[in-house]
């Protein structure tokens, strides 16, 4: 797991970065992550081709402020988010419970012992490939009830190769 204070963040990262993105925060740097998370979605954005990326964000203390603007994507395809940024308890473990459902698939009928990544079958389905999925969590864990805590934990493991990037 890549985790990072405040201030020490690498210019660049690999993409998929094959594991997960976890920002920490003492209190006065919020505003600097919050900005740092934003401008890695952009950043994203701009490298990953049309229609391969997907974003489910998770805001339960801003209620979406902090990827407001990336909402207006779904003006534009309503694939690339999840419809809003999900606040409530039930609403945010639906959200990974769906995720987690989506990983399964991913792994056992795409990925089964024929590729170990995301990134391996893309390459070889042609123009049928699987989408990135990037799960962008603030404020954990602010409203994860225990279970979905634990799909998280199991998004985290296992994410990466079924192509969930989780940022924190």
């Amino acid at each position: 797991m890549g985790t990072f204070a405040l201030g020490s963040i690498p210019a660049l990262f690999a993409f998929p970065a094959g594991r997960p993105l976890v920002f920490k925060d003492s209190g006065n740097g919020r505003a600097y992550g919050i900005a740092s998370i934003q401008s890695l979605l952009l950043r994203l954005l701009a490298s990953v081709p049309p229609g391969k990326l997907r974003f489910i964000f998770i805001d339960p203390v801003g209620l979406g402020q902090h990827v407001a603007p990336f909402l207006h994507l779904a003006d534009y395809d309503d694939q690339l988010i999840t419809g809003k940024a999900w606040s409530d308890p039930r609403h945010i473990e639906q959200r990974l419970a769906e995720l987690t459902e989506h990983m399964e698939n991913v792994i056992q009928q795409y990925l089964r012992n024929q590729y170990a990544t995301i990134e391996n079958y893309n390459a070889h389905a042609g123009e049928i490939t699987e989408p990135y999925r990037v799960l962008v969590v603030f404020d954990f864990p602010v409203n994860f009830s225990e279970t979905a805590a634990r799909q998280l934990v199991s998004i985290v493991q296992n994410g990466s190769r079924a192509a969930f990037i989780p940022l924190s």
